[in-house]
């Protein structure tokens, strides 16, 4: 496997001259560039992330933290976060809670550990509080999508669950319905006890 010395013997560069190409950092005559990157190109060299990540104190990394992957909603977020962040040059991490406070914090003491940028994350519930306040306490910036955790100030991406149950059930009564059931998720997440607002609302 091709290394940095590789590449600069094939480019009759100095190793330094290749880190700067590699970092784009500090100036490189735009010959001398080509001519680093045709080299990589020749010696198949893929450039090494942790020593890269060390130099430049970036990862360019964004976890993204759901509940379940198999519903086609975190799909769709899945989906058009990673299009978001490629296009600014940011590579994404899944992680799939399963609602599991326990594997919630691992994947949180993971990010830390790996230095990711930021963390997208549909909590687990109420009890996903502290793992909240972990990426506090470690400045992970983060936002909440989906759910909102009590006592948590952070940016949140959600829908309006009680408005939108309301209008579900007053659709049926409407119709003509008088005894609607109502089957919600758990009230220790807030879209299951806001859609059972909306329902009792209505």
């Amino acid at each position: 496997m091709a290394n940095i010395h590789d590449v600069a013997r094939r480019a009759k560069v100095s190793v330094m001259t290749v880190s700067r190409v590699i970092n784009q950092s500090g100036y490189v005559k735009e010959e001398t560039r080509q001519r680093v990157l045709k080299a990589m190109e020749e010696e198949n060299y893929v450039p090494n992330a942790l020593a890269r990540n060390f130099a430049t104190q970036r990862t360019w990394t964004v976890a993204l933290i759901v509940a379940d992957i198999t519903n086609p909603f975190f799909t769709t977020v899945a989906r058009g976060t990673e299009d978001m962040l490629q296009k600014s040059g940011y590579r994404l991490i899944l992680c799939n809670s399963d609602d599991d406070p326990k594997k919630e914090e691992e994947y949180i003491d993971m990010c830390i550990s790996i230095r990711v940028e930021g963390v997208v994350i549909a909590p687990s519930g109420d009890h996903a509080k502290g793992n909240l306040q972990k990426l506090m306490k470690h400045s992970v910036p983060f936002v909440c999508i989906d759910r909102k955790v009590e006592g948590i100030h952070t940016d949140l991406i959600i829908g309006d669950n009680i408005a939108g149950s309301r209008e579900l059930v007053q659709h049926l009564i409407d119709l003509g319905h008088r005894h609607i059931a109502m089957v919600s998720g758990p009230e220790s997440i807030s879209t299951g006890r806001e859609r059972i607002e909306g329902y009792r609302l209505a």
